[in-house]
């Protein structure tokens, strides 16, 4: 008897398995700049913490880096 073949993820879900990666990534971002101490470093993990933050609605739209719609 063979073996059914399993069901492949839904793009949604990969959506939002990235999506949620990215705001997880910003929040630990936003954490370390609470433990910096020079303010130079605490700026620099909010930036990437805004960045992480813009790239989450790209993923959510499909979009590249480059600002290019994904091919399916």
């Amino acid at each position: 008897m063979k073996a059914p073949i399993p069901k492949e993820e839904g793009a949604t879900r990969r959506v939002d398995q990235r999506t949620a990666y990215c705001r997880q990534q910003a929040a630990e971002s936003a954490l370390a700049a609470t433990t910096a101490v020079l303010v130079e470093i605490r700026e620099a993990y909010l930036n990437i913490e805004q960045a992480w933050l813009q790239l989450a609605p790209d993923v959510d739209s499909g979009r590249t880096f480059s600002g290019k719609l994904r091919k399916p």
